[in-house]
């Protein structure tokens, strides 16, 4: 899509409104235009939006803020970039998404666009999904949608796909910040690696039942860097999927603070809104332990680095028995790594 510099600096107000904005506001106002010119292209309309309008200063705007009964920033459904909004057809006793689409997300050519070209270059059903979802929460809300649209659809959807919906503002328009560079790049090596060589055999599963969790573990992983599972207690089903996403989430995270220089990824605490997962990791083997979420965080890593030592001496990593839990915590240990803590 081609853009009209003057027309798009016309509809914020010129260069002198332009520079009062911080980043994110530009690039939001720019993704907001690009909507919009497509949108008026498909229907065959012009935006309504005239050059020779007289646009209100900073101050003005901010003035205006209580004496409105609507917030600038709320979705198409609320307000409808100067054109008059419409009824809002019922939607039907059990809607599906298609219903939301037709009813309360058109003309969302945007997304449909980004879907269907997901589609044809072959991308696989996940990223496809992300694509059709990624910006449809601007029906709703404008500011930081891709962080909304993350928690709207994030009960119904795979991590993968969440993760996308999540992050597709820092990716687009941030790219050289470290967390984002760390994840291109980790994306463009996965997609330029020679297939991965054949998986050594694992060693031998240690044994579980010697590997006593505290009384408010809830569950233990051991697995690898490259996803595989060791071992688990309890044995569930999801065993395996919870080892390769632990694996890809220390990836990403061993990435990026590569990028920041900021050295290898020994520990790290993830949380989820009913656990935090305390982990050890040497670049090879993963310990994961999941207690509640309101664990003391010197508490939980005391008790991963003693499963870390004990789950080592069963799989004969380590010499002599398993090692006792250090007095201080590892934050205090002199040389010890410092703990990432990843939300």
């Amino acid at each position: 899509m081609e853009i009209d510099r003057r027309a798009f600096f016309a509809t914020l107000g010129g260069a002198a409104a332009i520079s009062a904005m911080d980043s994110e506001a530009r690039a939001d106002a720019l993704e907001e235009y690009m909507s919009e010119q497509l949108d008026n292209g498909a229907a065959g309309s012009t935006p309504t939006t005239s050059p020779d309008k007289n646009f209100p200063t900073v101050a003005e705007l901010d003035a205006q803020i209580t004496t409105r009964d609507y917030r600038r920033g709320v979705g198409t459904l609320f307000a409808n970039n100067g054109r008059n909004v419409k009824k809002l057809e019922p939607l039907p006793a059990n809607p599906t998404l298609l219903d939301f689409f037709k009813y309360r997300f058109a003309p969302a050519n945007h997304v449909l666009q980004s879907a269907t070209r997901a589609m044809k270059t072959g991308m696989t059903e996940e990223i496809i999904l992300a694509c059709l979802l990624h910006d449809v929460v601007q029906s709703l809300i404008k500011p930081d949608h891709g962080w909304w649209g993350a928690q709207l659809f994030e009960p119904y959807i795979s991590p993968k796909a969440t993760f996308a919906i999540r992050y597709h503002q820092a990716l687009r328009f941030y790219p050289e910040f470290p967390e984002a560079s760390a994840l291109l790049e980790l994306v463009r090596a996965r997609e330029a690696a020679p297939p991965a060589p054949a998986v050594p055999a694992a060693p031998a599963a240690p044994r579980v039942e010697r590997l006593r969790l505290p009384g408010t573990g809830r569950a233990l992983i051991i697995g690898r860097t490259d996803g595989g599972l060791i071992a688990s207690q309890p044995l569930t089903d999801d065993a395996k999927d919870i080892s390769e996403a632990l694996a890809r989430m220390l990836q990403v995270a061993t990435a990026a603070l590569r990028r920041a220089a900021l050295g290898p990824l020994h520990r790290a605490i993830v949380e989820d809104r009913r656990d935090a997962v305390f982990t050890r990791t040497d670049g090879e083997l993963i310990v994961s332990l999941a207690l509640p979420r309101a664990t003391d965080p010197t508490q939980g890593l005391l008790d991963v680095n003693r499963l870390w030592s004990a789950t080592r001496h069963e799989l004969g990593l380590a010499a002599g028995p398993p090692a006792a839990a250090p007095s201080s915590t590892p934050a205090d240990t002199p040389g010890a790594a410092p703990t990432r803590r990843i939300s």
